[in-house]
């Protein structure tokens, strides 16, 4: 089975530590496992094991990247859409209500 995991980032918080749990759980089961977050990559605060892959959409934040404009929501839902094409998740779990709201618009517009 093949999960995809979505989430703005993997800094210090309930949502994310309640990922890396979930995460390290199921592929210690032998799912395999892709953890998408939406802002740049930075260390995750939780231990997560090394067989689960990661994915930043945004691998450096400019200025254009920042904020809630619609050319950077754009942006990010393409970023999405083509990640969740290339990865074919079988199932797709998302965490807090902005990225959950991003990822079922995408979700139906990648054909997964």
């Amino acid at each position: 089975m093949n999960v995809a995991m979505v989430i703005y980032s993997l800094s210090a918080g309930g949502a994310e530590r309640t990922l890396c749990f979930l995460a390290n759980t199921w592929v210690a089961r032998g799912i395999d496992l892709t953890i998408i977050t939406i802002a740049p990559h930075i260390e995750c605060f939780f231990d997560l094991d090394p067989r689960i892959r990661r994915l930043s959409l945004q691998e450096a934040e400019s200025p254009l990247e920042r904020g809630g404009s619609l050319h950077a929501v754009l942006r990010r839902c393409r970023r999405l859409r083509r990640a969740l094409r290339d990865i074919r998740p079988d199932s797709v779990v998302a965490f807090m209500d902005t990225v959950n709201a991003l990822t079922v618009m995408e979700i139906g517009r990648a054909h997964v």
